[in-house]
C-alpha cells in the first residue's frame, strides 16, 4: 500500500483506519516515505527550526517503583546518584545556564512516584523563582498528579507537564508491577483538564 499518493491529502487529514495501516507497516520503503513526508510537512508548517529544552535532574534515585526501563528505581542495582530535591538556587542557576545555551524551555524532573506535600510546595516556589530570575518557560516531569496539583502548577506558570505512558495497556504489567497503566492515564486526565499543560 502506498502511504499517500497526494501529500495535500495529509494536510486535510486521513482516516483512522488509513493512519493505523500506515503506522503498522513493515515495508521499509513505505516507512521511509512516511518519514520523508512527515519531514516535509513539519518544515512546511513550522519551518526548519527546533526548540531547545534544558532539563535538571532535581531529585535523583530513591524511587520505590519498579519500572524495568528506569535507573532511578531502588529495585535495581544501578550506580545512579541519589539525592533529595535540589536547592532552589542550584536549579535557578541551571535554568540560567540552559537559557544561555539557547534553550527556550526548562524542565524540572524528579524521580519517584510523586512529590510529598512539602516537596510540591517547594517545587511551586522553585517554579516562581526560575520564571522570575531565569526568565524562561518552565516544564515539569514529577510523577503522578491529581487535578488540584495540576491546577496549582498551571497557576504557578508551568507551561507543560511531561508524563509518559511508556507502552500499551496490554504490555504494561510486563514492565511495571508497582502501579498500573490506569494510574498513568488518571494523571494524564488530570493534566488534560487544561490542554496547554499536556506535554508534546
Amino acid at each position: 500500500m502506498k502511504f499517500c499518493d497526494d501529500e495535500t491529502m495529509i494536510d486535510d487529514g486521513i482516516s483512522y483506519e488509513r493512519a493505523m495501516a500506515c503506522i503498522q507497516s513493515e515495508d521499509e520503503k513505505e516507512i521511509q516515505e512516511m518519514m520523508a513526508i512527515a519531514g516535509r510537512l513539519t518544515r512546511r508548517h513550522h519551518g526548519n527550526r527546533a526548540d531547545l529544552c534544558g532539563i535538571v535532574n532535581a531529585k535523583s534515585g530513591l524511587c520505590p517503583e519498579d519500572c524495568a526501563f528506569c535507573a532511578q528505581s531502588v529495585k535495581f542495582p544501578t550506580q545512579v546518584r541519589r539525592y533529595p530535591l535540589l536547592d532552589p538556587e542550584m536549579i535557578v542557576a541551571k535554568a540560567r545556564e540552559a537559557k544561555k545555551r539557547g534553550a527556550c524551555e526548562f524542565c524540572i524532573v524528579t524521580s519517584g512516584r510523586s512529590l510529598t506535600d512539602e516537596e510540591f510546595k517547594q517545587l511551586l516556589e522553585i517554579v516562581a523563582a526560575v520564571r522570575k530570575r531565569a526568565v524562561i518557560q518552565v516544564d515539569v516531569s514529577i510523577g503522578f498528579l491529581d487535578y488540584p496539583r495540576a491546577r496549582q502548577l498551571k497557576e504557578a506558570g508551568v507551561t507543560r507537564v511531561n508524563h509518559n505512558v511508556q507502552t500499551s495497556s496490554g504490555f504494561y504489567s510486563r514492565i511495571v508491577r508497582t502501579h498500573t497503566y490506569g494510574e498513568r492515564i488518571k494523571t494524564l486526565t488530570a493534566i488534560r483538564e487544561d490542554e496547554r499543560l499536556v506535554s508534546r
